[in-house]
This record gives structure tokens, sequence and C-alpha cells, in this order.
């Protein structure tokens, strides 16, 4: 690689040699028919004119190169983060059998199975504790994922002021490419992070009106099918027995 006063220590050298031949003592005939050695004034200041012009074209092509070095010059230290590890716990909390998340295998069954709605209660005191079990279960597996989540805010915020700071110190279009990347990578990170924790909101609130929905529809059915079972005649000698 050619490096910038390289450039011009050879540009001086050029008009160096060029002064010297426009210097060097010539034959006069030319000029006054004689044998003696004459200067040439004319010609001198044609050359430094020369000399001159070259010379300004050798700084501003140096700027130039100087400038585009500077353009292309990279974003030191980029303020990247990585968070896979809070995605990936959230995803493991809210895999757990005890709960009704949404990365549980089977997920439809399960729920199916949990708040059969207004299917008549059978062992009520059995089937009330598994709904509140696996809903309380869910309500706690979300709050631990938001948990996970609130443990990034330190390094984020650690990684903002490192982007305000690098701001100021940008000289070229190059690092400022990068530092807008840096910077939109970011906002796509934390747009996955809110994605995923409206996923485990919307899962806590689902299953909670479930609970409620569920438990008043069970209700309902029970009380009616009791009410149908009394309404029934009586027969001499029947032993009154009632099973759901």
């Amino acid at each position: 690689m050619i490096k910038l006063h390289n450039v011009a220590r050879w540009g001086v050298a050029l008009m160096i040699c060029i002064g010297i031949g426009v210097i060097t003592p010539r034959p006069a005939q030319a000029q006054l028919g004689l044998g003696g050695i004459v200067f040439d004034p004319k010609s001198f200041a044609e050359t430094v004119l020369i000399y001159k012009r070259a010379y300004d074209q050798l700084t501003a092509a140096q700027q130039q190169l100087q400038e585009q070095v500077t353009a292309l010059q990279k974003l030191r230290n980029p303020n990247w983060r990585d968070i896979t590890n809070a995605l990936s716990q959230t995803d493991v909390l809210m895999r757990q059998q005890t709960t009704l998340g949404y990365g549980l295998a089977g997920l439809d069954a399960q729920f199916q199975q949990t708040f059969p709605g207004t299917a008549v209660l059978g062992n009520t005191a059995a089937q009330t504790q598994t709904q509140a079990t696996r809903t309380l279960a869910t309500l706690r597996s979300v709050l631990d994922a938001v948990t996970q989540t609130t443990q990034t805010f330190p390094v984020g915020l650690t990684r903002l002021q490192g982007m305000k700071a690098q701001l100021g110190t940008i000289q070229g279009h190059e690092g400022a490419l990068e530092l807008a990347n840096t910077v939109n990578t970011y906002a796509a990170e934390e747009l996955t992070l809110l994605r995923q924790q409206l996923a485990t909101q919307t899962n806590a609130e689902a299953v909670y009106f479930a609970q409620q929905v569920n438990r008043d529809a069970q209700t309902r059915a029970t009380s009616q099918a009791i009410w149908s079972w009394f309404a029934q005649p009586a027969t001499v000698g029947q032993t009154i027995s009632y099973q759901p």
C-alpha cells in the first residue's frame, strides 16, 4: 500500500529535477549568438509556475486520499449484545408440564382437559384443585419470564450509553452506517423481547379468564343437573341418591 507522504515525496523530487533542468546553464547561441552561458528568466518563471501547479495538485490529491481513508474507517467496538439466553429461558418456563403455557406440547388437549366448560362436575374438589393449580403455575411462570427479561435492562442501558458516546466520535460515513445498523439491530432485539412478553401476558390472561369462565360454566351445569334430578318424580321405596 502506497502511503500518502511517499506520494508527496515523489512529487517534490520530480519538481526538483525539472527545476534543475531549467536552471542548468545552456548555450546562448539561440539568444546572443555567442559562446557564453546565460540565464533564461522567462523559462525559469514558467518552470516555477508549472512546479507550483503540480505541487497544488499533489496537495489536493493528498487531502482527497486522506478524506477517503477517514471516510472508510470502521466503527470501533460495536455495542452488540446477546438476548438469546433471555428468550430461551422464557421458552423453557412456558413449556413446563404444570402450566398451560404456549410452549407446552399438546396445549389444546391439555386446555380442554383442564377446563371442560359446561361439563358437570364429578369430583368437584379434585377438578377445582387441578384448575387452580395449573392456573397459578402458569401465572408464576409468566412472572419468572418477566424476571428473565428484566435482567437484560442493565446490559441494554450500557449498550445505549456506548452508542451515544460513539455518536460524537464518528468521522466517516462507514462508521456512521455501522452505528446506524447497530441501533437498528438493538431496536429489533427490543421488539423481539417485547413480542415474547406480549405472548406471555396474553397467555396469562387467557388462562386466568378461562379458569373464571370455566368455574361459572361448570357451576351452572352442575346446578341444572341437580335441579333436573330433583324434578323427577320419585317412586315408592326409592332411595334418594345423586351421583353426577
